[in-house]
């Protein structure tokens, strides 16, 4: 009997082995971080990008390994891709075609979207940022791990994509929705200045003063913000 138990363990065992033979590890990621890392130091940061990028297809959905190489196509992005328009390129491109990689999909999607919200050196377009936070909240809602660090701060910027034109109310909204989709919006600074910034534009002194000291309470506002705040809320 025990060894029935025994070879049937040995069967499921290999059955699982044999069903994912790509299965990524730690080693993996290691090893393309030092193949990364080599590229980088040569001056070839678009080779590195495309060393992460045939990682993620191959493993589009594996967890934190994903998330690891996301963040080193993150950390070429913003150090070696210097110049905001050709920054926004390479977003543009993962947007195009990586939707079938959720997590390196919203972080490009989000980033793009907020060039066209802040970034300097490039011109600002809040309908369109609106468009491509909206279409990436959509197509990747319940597709996303609830840690994947991007999918909250897309949301708040689509709010405030909304806010930039005028549209209060869906801003507003839009948050509220968000906190029920992923309550991690809370630890996004602007999830309380696209609040605080609806408020003002309907003259709601009280609104702001409390959606500041929530921003003091549980987010990155210093004193200083909270007290211009409150200056601001009761000029």
């Amino acid at each position: 009997m025990r060894q029935w138990v025994w070879l049937g363990w040995v069967a499921l065992l290999a059955g699982r082995l044999l069903a994912a033979p790509d299965a990524v590890t730690g080693g993996d990621v290691d090893r393309l971080r030092g193949q990364v890392d080599k590229l980088r130091a040569a001056g070839k940061p678009a080779d590195a990008v495309v060393t992460c990028e045939a990682f993620l297809k191959a493993h589009p959905d594996a967890g934190w390994f994903t998330g690891a190489a996301v963040g080193l196509v993150y950390s070429i992005a913003y150090k070696e891709y210097a110049d905001p328009v050709t920054r926004r390129q390479l977003l543009q491109r993962i947007v195009d075609g990586f939707e079938a990689c959720p997590q390196y999909y919203v972080w490009a999607a989000c980033d793009l979207g907020l060039s066209y919200l802040w970034w300097p050196g490039v011109d600002h377009d809040p309908a369109k940022a609106e468009t491509l936070l909206a279409t990436a909240a959509d197509k990747m809602k319940g597709k996303l791990p609830a840690w994947a660090p991007s999918y909250p701060p897309l949301l708040v910027h689509l709010a405030d994509a909304r806010l930039q034109q005028g549209k209060n109310d869906e801003a507003v909204a839009g948050l509220k929705e968000a906190l029920l989709l992923n309550p991690r919006v809370f630890s996004v600074a602007d999830f309380y200045y696209v609040l605080f910034a609806a408020s003002k534009a309907q003259a709601d002194a009280e609104a702001m003063i409390a959606y500041a000291k929530l921003g003091y309470v549980l987010c990155d506002y210093t004193t200083d913000d909270l007290k211009r705040s409150i200056e601001i809320g009761r000029a």
